[in-house]
C-alpha cells in the first residue's frame, strides 16, 4: 500500500480537479456556467415486462463529490465525518452509506484519516455490496499482496 498511496492520491486529486472543472469553477467568463442536463429514469417495455433504469454514478463521481463537500483539513476527518460526506453523494443514487463500523471493523474510529485510506476500504465494499463501480480500473483493486504473489 505504500507505493500505492501517491498513486491514489494524484488520481484523488484528478478526481477532485476534474468535478471542479465540470461544476465551472475554473471559467474566467461573466457568463454562467451551463447547467447539467440531468436524464430522467428511462423506462422500456418488452413483451409486458418493464425495466426502470435511473442515471448511474461511478465511483470516481462520488469520490470527487465526496472529497469536494468534506472540505477537510489536511489532518483528515474520522471515518464517521468522512461516511457523512459519502451519505450527501449517495442519497440521489437512492443508497445509504454503509455503517463505518462494519466497513472498519478492527479501526479506531475516532482517529482522522485521509480521503485516500477511507475510500482504500470504502470503495471494495460499495463495489462488492452496493454493486457502485467505476472508478476507470480502480474500483475493484485489491492490495497489492493479494495479486503479487
Amino acid at each position: 500500500m505504500k507505493g500505492l498511496a501517491p498513486i491514489l492520491i494524484i488520481l484523488g486529486g484528478g478526481g477532485v480537479i476534474y468535478y471542479l472543472y465540470t461544476k465551472g469553477y475554473f471559467t474566467t467568463s461573466t457568463t454562467p456556467a451551463p447547467t447539467p442536463v440531468t436524464t430522467p429514469p428511462t423506462t422500456t417495455s418488452t413483451t409486458g415486462s418493464t425495466t426502470t433504469s435511473a442515471p448511474a454514478s461511478s465511483l470516481a463521481n462520488i469520490y470527487a463529490g465526496m472529497v469536494a463537500n468534506a472540505n477537510a483539513p489536511t489532518s483528515g476527518l474520522t471515518p464517521y465525518q468522512w461516511n457523512f460526506s459519502l451519505q450527501n453523494m449517495l442519497t440521489p443514487l437512492g443508497k445509504t452509506a454503509p455503517d463505518p463500523q462494519v466497513v472498519f471493523a478492527g479501526t479506531d474510529l475516532r482517529q482522522n484519516m485521509s480521503a485516500a485510506q477511507f475510500w482504500a476500504k470504502m470503495a471494495p465494499y460499495l463495489t462488492a455490496n452496493m454493486g457502485i463501480s467505476g472508478l476507470h480500473g480502480l474500483g475493484a483493486m485489491r492490495p497489492a499482496s493479494a495479486w503479487m504473489v
